[in-house]
């Protein structure tokens, strides 16, 4: 029997006393599982899940980061008035992944917000510009666009100590992307830019409204350096992620890079070469460099890319430390305590206990319902919870904190950490970006 919580919405905190989260189950999209799991005699015939709340998990600190990640529905019309000192966004940069995927939301958003679009592309070979939409090359051709292209095996964070860890993702290149954009961006002089997808609606004017206003503050004390938004429909999701949803779990919507908005004078961190890396990002942030983090909504939504999402049980085994990573650095505490408890083995071991048992019971309700490629990815998750992993998990948060002070200094110096692509990348924006 596994127990989760039938989440409801109520003030900041959401289900304050459930203890660790259960299961993370989508990148982007954000799609998360929450609950504290008791494991007890599994029904294969009904493989049910029933609501329960078994109280705090040891070492759950509140409040967590969890919390302010956690976006509420926005409305879709427009906000009653944009404060005069709402912030400008000076560029709009996307990484993007293929050529496939047209970029007419991106260049109509960045339109919309009166901003240049930068586009972030893979090697050549991979982004012929012979696949460019007529939009996007209109847009290039009038100086309203520009493309930048990252060498191969290319990572601005390559010195980092996260960077070289085993278990670091080398399939993707758009952590390395967005790390770029980042310090392009302070290497420009842009005070706000926005990182947004390349398979997401358009962010049209009262989406951009929202946002500005996310960043001013909306009356608060202390503006947020980084406002995102969720998105209603998770096609991104991880493969775990998306057997949760094939099994009918409750799910609640988080922030990601896919739309979010950054003050680059903030002491943001970096993306690091792993899966859910927007999630880390903005957990380090907040909790290593204070930033505030303000989530503006979920009323955008995702455009179905993947094709066969059960037909690899690698690619759950893949992005599983990652999940875990971010199941774990979630329950950080926003006070002093920072990610000191993160650092010990003795809470991965509890992380992975959960995670193993939600896996486990998840596994066999599909199996119940029939759905045998699904749980065949799940249990090949849950199979790679081998003793060592708590201790990896805590080795990699020691290291990620030590990367993120690293960062900062990269950060007051983005040119030279640009290195030799700084000089043809300013001088690409100044020749065909109209200041």
């Amino acid at each position: 029997m596994l127990e989760l919580l039938d989440l409801t919405h109520s003030g900041t905190t959401i289900a304050a006393s459930i203890g660790l989260l259960a299961a993370i189950a989508g990148t982007r999209g954000r799609q998360l599982q929450w609950g504290h799991s008791a494991l007890t005699a599994a029904d294969d015939s009904t493989a049910s899940i029933r609501v329960m709340n078994r109280g705090p998990a040891p070492y759950a600190p509140r409040p967590a980061i969890r919390d302010v990640l956690v976006a509420s529905p926005a409305p879709a019309h427009r906000p009653p008035q944009v404060e005069a000192e709402a912030p400008k966004i000076d560029a709009v940069i996307v990484p993007r992944r293929d050529t496939i995927t047209p970029l007419d939301n991106a260049i109509r958003t960045a339109s919309a917000a009166g901003a240049p679009l930068v586009v972030l592309d893979s090697p050549d070979g991979m982004a012929a510009t012979s696949a460019d939409s007529v939009e996007l090359r209109a847009a290039l051709t009038s100086g309203t666009a520009v493309r930048l292209t990252l060498p191969e095996a290319w990572n601005p964070a390559a010195t980092l100590s996260t960077s070289n860890h085993g278990s670091s993702d080398r399939h993707r290149d758009t952590p390395a992307k967005r790390n770029a954009g980042m310090l392009l961006a302070k290497a420009a002089g842009w005070r706000h830019v926005l990182f947004m997808d390349d398979d997401i609606d358009l962010l049209g004017s009262d989406h951009l409204d929202a946002t500005r206003q996310a960043l001013a503050g909306r009356g608060s004390a202390t503006p947020p350096q980084i406002a995102a938004w969720a998105f209603v429909d998770a096609h991104d999701r991880s493969v775990v992620g998306h057997a949760c949803a094939t099994a009918g779990m409750p799910t609640v919507s988080l922030i990601g890079a896919g739309a979010m908005a950054i003050d680059c004078r903030s002491a943001v961190s970096f993306f690091p070469a792993l899966y859910n890396e927007d999630l880390l990002f903005a957990v380090t942030s907040a909790t290593l460099g204070g930033v505030g983090i303000t989530p503006v909504g979920t009323s955008l939504r995702q455009r179905a890319r993947r094709v066969g999402t059960f037909t690899s049980p690698s690619l759950a085994v893949r992005q599983e430390f990652g999940e875990l990573l971010a199941t774990g650095l979630m329950e950080a505490d926003l006070g002093s305590e920072g990610l000191h408890i993160q650092t010990q083995v003795g809470f991965w071991r509890h992380v992975v206990s959960e995670r193993s048992a939600l896996l486990v019971q998840l596994a066999v309700r599909l199996r119940a319902g029939r759905h045998a490629a699904a749980a065949r990815c799940v249990a090949e998750a849950a199979a790679c919870h081998t003793p060592e992993l708590p201790a990896r998990l805590a080795g990699y948060t020691t290291q990620l904190i030590r990367d993120h002070e690293t960062w900062q200094t990269m950060l007051e110096r983005p040119v030279q950490t640009l290195g030799k692509h700084a000089e043809p990348w300013l001088k690409a924006l100044e020749t065909n970006v109209p200041g």
